[in-house]
């Protein structure tokens, strides 16, 4: 610490001594120029000192001014050279007494909905006399790469046929498969909040701690009951996740798994709507962003709204928001986007 505080002070000195020297140099020359007036005209020599000694007490002043200027800007130099070294020693410091959030770039990608469907596909090969000679001597398998795999988990039945025409024989399977369909969201309603920290006030690095949550509604496109799926995402980059919390119709809703999200999964009467909400807390820093989705697909109602105690700013490319609101006197900022659509419209 002693060592720490002696090289601060040495160098903050150095920088008073580069500026010194050059306003030492200007002085002596000042001196040099009176001697030179002295020698060769001592009447004006003699009004000039009258001057100076008239003037002593302001050109005091001047001088105590100057003085106080100079070491309150030595004292700042010391003080800024400190906290740079407080800062490095934190940021290289190999254990430290304070949490380091593990955060980055924090992206919150939207929920999907969809619904299980069964699809039944037909394939029809002909077999000539050799292939079928094959097929009777190691079986149907000669035929798989023509065919769906059997052992795949979303087949639920399978019926092969053999008919004959001439010499040939007409191989025919049916495969149905249980397919996942997608349901759009009728409305999607986001809010988080966003509370900065400074590195300063103890950390290596900025960082804000966010608060989110999310509403969304859907409802049973079929004219039958369905089983539909909700499957909402962990955010990508973010921090330590709290209190994550879902609930269905107002109804608490716990996984036993967020490895990898939270799916819900249950059946839904014909045409029957259900409203999921979706909260929890996180650390993140550089950003937050709202994936709307990663496939091109209808979106009708999507509003969000971020609060920040900064400034935002906005990456090009993305939906700018329809309204910004500042508060008075220097208060958290207000970001709201909402974009309504009536009819489903591609984005």
């Amino acid at each position: 610490m002693v060592q720490t505080a002696l090289q601060v002070l040495s160098l903050a000195l150095r920088d008073v001594l580069d500026v010194a020297f050059p306003l030492a140099l200007l002085l002596a020359a000042l001196f040099v120029a009176l001697l030179l007036i002295g020698l060769l005209d001592r009447d004006r020599f003699r009004g000039v000192l009258g001057n100076l000694s008239a003037n002593a007490a302001q050109i005091g002043r001047w001088a105590l001014a100057l003085l106080a200027l100079g070491a309150g800007v030595l004292l700042l130099d010391i003080v800024r050279r400190s906290v740079d070294l407080q800062l490095s020693g934190q940021q290289h410091a190999r254990y430290t007494n304070t949490a380091d959030p593990n955060t980055s770039q924090t992206v919150q990608q939207a929920p999907t909905i969809t619904y299980l469907n069964e699809r039944t596909y037909t394939r029809t090969l002909t077999l000539p006399p050799a292939l079928l000679r094959r097929v009777g001597e190691d079986g149907v398998q000669v035929l798989s790469p023509y065919l769906q795999d059997p052992s795949a988990d979303n087949i639920v039945r399978l019926r092969d046929q053999f008919t004959r025409s001439g010499q040939d024989v007409v191989f025919t399977r049916e495969a149905t498969l249980q397919t996942q369909e997608y349901i759009v969201l009728d409305s999607s309603k986001v809010s988080t909040d966003l509370k900065f920290v400074d590195a300063a006030g103890g950390g290596r690095q900025s960082y804000y701690n966010a608060a989110f949550q999310g509403t969304y509604s859907f409802k049973n496109p079929l004219n039958t009951p369905a089983t539909i799926r909700f499957a909402f995402p962990l955010p990508n980059g973010s921090g330590t996740l709290q209190g994550f919390s879902m609930t269905v119709n107002g109804q608490p809703y716990s996984a036993a798994d967020l490895s990898e999200g939270s799916v819900w999964e249950g059946s839904v009467a014909a045409g029957a709507p259900v409203t999921i909400a979706v909260t929890y807390r996180h650390q993140g820093s550089r950003g937050w962003s709202y994936d709307l989705s990663q496939r091109r697909e209808p979106v009708k109602s999507f509003d969000l709204t971020i609060r920040a105690d900064q400034n935002a700013k906005f990456e090009r490319y993305s939906l700018f928001p329809t309204s910004i609101e500042r508060a008075a006197f220097g208060g958290p900022r207000r970001c709201t986007g909402s974009f309504r659509m009536p009819s489903p419209r591609r984005m």
